[in-house]
């Protein structure tokens, strides 16, 4: 918790409630939610105010809450601000650059980023691709096989040897696969070339992979966090010499235009 001495303001990185009330206010069309601490039951209800910002979340509180009348939501609240009086959402036009409020609903509700990102693109085919049987294609192959690889090349830059042995294994690991698609080992490593080379040389120009300042390099790793209810894998995680962490993710499709896909980008 961090006060500010002027305003005896705290900042409180996470709060755990349980929503029982939600009253739409009639002036401004804003919601004041009601809520129980998780933790501590019996210290009383809190209120905090919803600006507009937050219009779409009360909305879905309110329809969980008609839903089910007889059980409460739970709700994790991220850097809220709390005074004396209660706790409130900090402004988001004028607060600190690092303080950025969120509240998940339903956290233990792991949802996948990628998930996310599929619902962004498409709200119709995320439904689809959740109920039928994915059928791999020549993109998601290529996807699949700079993945695997990429690793070798950012750990063993000069080792042409052993990315030559890496690439493959994964088209060998693979072959069946290609086979019923009709497409070559060879077409698919022409395919996925330009794409590594690309990658690679991104991410170096762009001063990600400045082996002076990084001390690690940790690839696909599998990330749970209840607090935000989100779970996923990261393609690469970078831990600098001075302690940072960087979290990167690889893209093989088309950018639109010089930008990431807005989907992409949430991810």
């Amino acid at each position: 918790m961090k006060k500010n001495p002027e305003t005896e303001t705290a900042c409180l990185p996470l709060i755990e409630a349980e929503i029982s009330r939600c009253l739409r206010l009639e002036d401004t069309g804003n919601f004041d939610i009601f809520f129980h601490l998780a933790d501590d039951p019996a210290s009383g209800e809190y209120s905090l105010r919803l600006p507009a910002e937050f219009k779409e979340t009360a909305l879905v509180i309110e329809m969980l809450l008609l839903l089910k009348p007889d059980r409460k939501v739970r709700a994790n609240f991220l850097q809220m601000d709390c005074q004396q009086h209660g706790f409130f959402v900090p402004d988001l036009q004028s607060g600190p650059a690092n303080q950025i409020p969120l509240i998940v609903l339903e956290p233990h509700w792991l949802i996948n980023v990628t998930t996310l990102t599929n619902f962004d693109f498409c709200q119709r085919n995320y439904f689809l691709e959740r109920y039928l049987l994915k059928r791999p294609n020549q993109p998601m192959m290529r996807g699949t096989f700079v993945h695997e690889v990429f690793d070798h090349i950012i750990q063993s830059t000069d080792d042409l040897p052993g990315l030559r042995r890496e690439c493959a294994a994964s088209l060998m690991d693979h072959a069946l696969d290609l086979a019923f698609l009709g497409v070559s080992p060879s077409t698919l490593y022409d395919d996925a070339k330009h794409h590594l080379n690309g990658l690679f040389k991104g991410l170096k120009y762009q001063g990600v992979l400045d082996m002076n300042r990084i001390e690690e390099i940790y690839p696909e790793r599998y990330i749970i966090n209840p607090h935000i209810g989100l779970k996923g894998r990261i393609d690469l995680i970078l831990k600098h010499k001075d302690g940072r962490k960087q979290a990167v993710e690889l893209k093989t499709s088309k950018p639109w235009g010089k930008d990431a896909q807005p989907g992409h980008t949430l991810q």
